[in-house]
């Protein structure tokens, strides 16, 4: 995956253009580019006893792969898709920190601006707007419609987020190297496969490492135990 590293960007000059496209589809004959989210940058919206910041992403049949309306409706939690322009989805794991319902109005800040906007449902972060690689504050915690985004941001066009590269097996590593020189200096930050793969990797291993720790201290000490124990009972049997 290749994404806007600021999403302030999005909305002055994205990074992620048609003409980047076509470089990285010409880049090799069996490239593929997949639009996975459009965003509008980050998001502060406020209801009674609850904030939620972070991205908001946008829903649109014609935009991102995780955007359309047919891929989001098969993961929501609760509620439903946005009916009107103001409705917006909210990220699960909101109802988990705060009591919030489907019909709450919210106030959405992006940028400078600010609308009234109603919750129609909430969705399941880990399919729909989900983080780049092992970038996990990059989810989206928000989605609007994509004619409120517009309405907001009427000199943005270009509401691209992240793209998916999807390259033969053989070619894999060269492409890589093709990518970084084409996004050299663009604002767009790279993460593939074999990185997150190696990032969890090294996650598990410290966690193991931790577990085996404290098993091992755990081994010590029921061993002086058993050890004190005996001992006790030996003197105990003696006298």
């Amino acid at each position: 995956r290749i994404y806007v590293n600021d999403p302030e960007q999005i909305l002055k000059d994205n990074p992620l253009t048609k003409e980047l496209e076509q470089k990285i589809i010409s880049a090799s004959g069996s490239n593929q580019v997949l639009s996975i989210r459009e965003s509008a940058g980050e998001c502060d919206l406020k209801a009674e006893g609850l904030s939620v910041e972070g991205l908001c992403d946008i829903i649109s049949n014609r935009g991102a792969y995780e955007g359309r309306e047919d891929f989001i409706s098969r993961y929501l939690v609760q509620g439903n898709l946005p009916q009107d322009k103001n409705e917006v989805l909210l990220v699960d794991i909101v109802q988990e920190i705060r009591p919030v319902s489907v019909g709450d109005h919210a106030t959405l800040k992006l940028g400078k601006n600010k609308t009234d906007v109603v919750i129609a449902g909430f969705f399941d972060a880990a399919y729909v707007g989900t983080s780049d690689g092992f970038k996990s504050e990059d989810g989206a915690n928000v989605m609007i419609t994509k004619d409120l985004a517009q309405e907001m941001f009427p000199e943005t066009e270009n509401f691209e987020y992240s793209w998916e590269i999807i390259t033969a097996e053989d070619s894999k590593e060269e492409m890589q190297k093709k990518l970084t020189d084409l996004v050299y200096d663009k604002n767009i930050s790279i993460c593939s496969f074999k990185t997150e793969v190696s990032y969890l990797q090294a996650q598990m291993n410290l966690i193991w490492g931790g577990v085996q720790r404290i098993s091992l201290f755990i081994l010590l000490f029921a061993v002086i135990n058993l050890i004190n124990m005996l001992l006790s009972n030996f003197n105990s049997r003696r006298w």
